[in-house]
């Protein structure tokens, strides 16, 4: 398992390598399609199971995803060098700084977590006393529904806006914490400032991996089982070309 020199500076990356990442992504999965679509679904009924279990089922997955995601990264690495990729190799991250993938886990969790609440806090000032005001009455004609929906809306918008920045700070942490031994505040600090300086090509990027997950969307899960390993692939191409 390797580690790279830590770069000596974050590069800024052209505009167009947004789509040229994924189109690297394809042809590396497509030369050993079996061993990635194996890895996907094992990956996709994982994050499933999870999903129907109450309360810990999404501890759980905060908890794993960085570990999982360290693990793809790796099996990334092998099938660019030419080496012989292998399905056991998706657990790479269960073997090598799973404590500092588990504490980027529970800093994501506990993000979002506060996100979360910020946003509810906003949706119930906003449209709460309306809500309150039916509940006391009990009709819903007294529902202020202009105020529900505005609260709604401005909750939505906050947490889009507090999550982006999260989204930044784990988007490169794993394969630093994995590839460049990184503690988790230095790997997602670092992945954060990579992605202000990135912030055009991310967004590109985001936006063309957008169009992909619809389309992705239209055979059920199915097309998730191609889209999962082609957008590792990329991520962990772009985290080469940014900080190495």
């Amino acid at each position: 398992m390797s580690t790279y020199d830590a770069a000596a500076e974050i590069r800024k990356v052209d505009s167009d390598r947004a789509t040229a990442w994924l189109g690297e992504g394809w042809r590396v999965f497509a030369a050993t399609p079996g061993v990635w679509i194996a890895i996907s679904v094992v990956l996709i009924v994982i994050h499933l199971l999870l999903a129907v279990i109450p309360g810990i089922g999404q501890v759980a997955s905060a908890v794993l995803t960085p570990i999982l995601t360290a693990g793809l990264m790796e099996c990334c690495r092998i099938a660019i060098a030419g080496e012989t990729l292998e399905f056991s190799q998706m657990f790479a991250g269960f073997k090598r700084n799973t404590g500092n993938l588990v504490v980027v886990g529970l800093l994501t969790l506990v993000a979002f977590a506060l996100i979360s609440v910020a946003a509810f806090a906003v949706m119930a000032i906003v449209g709460g006393a309306s809500l309150l005001t039916a509940v006391q009455s009990g009709s819903f004609a007294d529902i202020n529904f202009a105020a529900a929906a505005g609260g709604i809306m401005l909750a939505l918008l906050l947490w889009l806006l507090l999550a982006l920045p999260v989204t930044m700070g784990i988007w490169f942490a794993p394969a630093l914490v994995m590839f460049d031994n990184l503690k988790p505040i230095e790997a997602m600090k670092a992945s954060f400032h990579a992605g202000m300086k990135n912030w055009l090509v991310l967004s590109l990027y985001g936006l063309v991996w957008l169009v992909l997950a619809l389309i992705a969307a239209i055979p059920g899960f199915l097309g998730f089982i191609l889209l999962v390993p082609v957008t590792a692939i990329s991520i962990y191409i772009s985290y080469r070309e940014i900080f190495h």
